[in-house]
């Protein structure tokens, strides 16, 4: 029997994507002087989501070295990458609140994270992709919203 070869959508190339568009957003947030208007609303959930894809991803492939029995490799992927699913959800926590001052701190935390990833220009998150993305994230936790 022959070894199968996935040439198509990996984990790994998922989490590149996730990754850059996190790097993207989080360029175009630290250019906005106000974190409480409605674009940086959007672009602070559309990063969240990415982080969470981000260490969904990774779980993925921590799985498959589990299956393998490389238990050790698998849990030091996932140590390695556990603060994108914590600041997945601080990120969340904080825009469902409205906490905006813990919103920026937040994004302090993460830009270390991603301040090596290389977001080509015809990858760079543009506004058709970002917008509604606040508005999705509370219409998934359940919270009301006017307007």
């Amino acid at each position: 029997m022959s070894r199968i070869v996935q040439t198509g959508d990996t984990p790994a190339k998922r989490r590149q994507r996730h990754e850059r568009a996190a790097a993207s957003a989080l360029e175009r947030l630290a250019r906005k002087a106000d974190l409480a208007d409605a674009e940086a609303s959007d672009l602070a959930a559309f990063l969240a989501h990415h982080l969470r894809g981000l260490f969904d991803t990774l779980d993925e492939s921590a799985h498959a070295w589990d299956e393998r029995g490389y238990f050790r490799k698998a849990e030091a992927l996932r140590h390695e990458w556990r603060w994108a699913k914590r600041a997945a959800d601080g990120l969340e926590n904080a825009l469902v609140d409205r906490r905006f001052d813990a919103v920026g701190a937040l994004l302090a935390e993460v830009a270390p994270h991603l301040v090596g990833v290389h977001v080509p220009a015809n990858a760079a998150v543009d506004e058709d992709r970002y917008v509604g993305a606040y508005r999705a994230l509370l219409k998934r936790r359940g919270v009301e919203t006017t307007g």
